[in-house]
């Protein structure tokens, strides 16, 4: 049981910071080399995805476990993301009637939305597969048995 415990402490930790490290650090880098959208909404929830399929092969914790933590580090990176983006990121020179808060909050909370979508129908097509590949291994083991 121990075990279990400090496997999952691993893995939560893991997936905050790998999804803060991709949100913010990757995404600040490579605004002007590629498609933010292509990033934001297909490669950020796949990263997550694919890290908790490494790490399941790793580890031996229940498929809810790895959607928990996952979900777990998107909320944080999501937090971080919109600390960065109005608190720090602030323009000093703000066009007539914007107001920072309003409109980037707006945004942040969209990109969130719609990585949410990506990230829980990716969960859903691995959690299929890990499904079938788990009843393909226990129909052979009872055969063979």
């Amino acid at each position: 049981m121990e075990k279990q415990k400090k496997s999952l402490t691993i893995l939560v930790f893991v997936n905050i910071l790998v999804a803060c490290f991709v949100q913010i650090i990757c995404s600040s880098i490579f605004t002007e080399k590629m498609d933010m959208t292509l990033f934001q909404f297909v490669i950020f929830p796949l990263i997550l995805v694919c890290i908790n399929v490494a790490m399941a092969l790793k580890f031996n914790l229940k498929f809810y476990h790895y959607s928990v933590s996952a979900y777990l580090g998107f909320l944080c990176s999501i937090i971080a993301f919109a600390f960065i983006l109005l608190i720090l990121e602030r323009p000093q020179e703000l066009p007539p009637g914007e107001i920072v808060l309003g409109a980037d909050l707006i945004l942040v909370i969209l990109i969130s939305f719609i990585q949410f979508v990506a990230l829980l129908f990716l969960n859903l097509v691995v959690y299929i597969i890990f499904k079938l590949f788990f009843a393909k291994r226990l129909l052979r083991k009872n055969r063979f048995s």
